[in-house]
């Protein structure tokens, strides 16, 4: 309030279009709570469940972004760390390189969900050894 007065602004609650509504998670996106940047960057506003994380310090209308996580689904982490081990076993002693062994190992990256080929570490060196 100034001089009797109570100053009114206007919020805006952007959800990125992750979840089902503003703060419902889906089974792919964990809601991590409302921020003043975009993807969970700034100034946490309020919490995952809603609650207030601090003190309203804005000064004029503003937008707040809901900050989505990706879950992690260990069977992808399973898989793609079994496929980092054999990329990494084709740069070593380990494994017999040729072009059937990375042709199989290719294969088994292609085999991997969106999710999984996101945590490949050593997908860099398969492409490499591909050429």
């Amino acid at each position: 309030t100034t001089n009797g007065y109570t100053k009114t602004y206007t919020i805006t609650y952007n959800y990125n279009g992750n979840g089902t509504s503003n703060t419902t998670a889906t089974s792919t996106y964990t809601f991590g709570g409302y921020y003043d940047g975009t993807n969970g960057s700034g100034t946490l506003y309020y919490t995952n469940t809603g609650a207030s994380a601090r003190t309203w310090n804005k000064t004029a209308a503003t937008t707040l972004y809901a900050k989505w996580t990706e879950k992690t689904n260990i069977q992808d982490s399973d898989s793609a760390s079994l496929v980092d081990i054999y990329i990494y076993n084709l740069t070593t002693s380990r494994a017999n390189l040729n072009n059937t062994t990375i042709a199989l190992t290719r294969k088994m990256y292609n085999a991997l969900t969106d999710n999984a080929k996101k945590m490949v570490k050593n997908y860099n060196t398969l492409v490499s050894l591909e050429k």
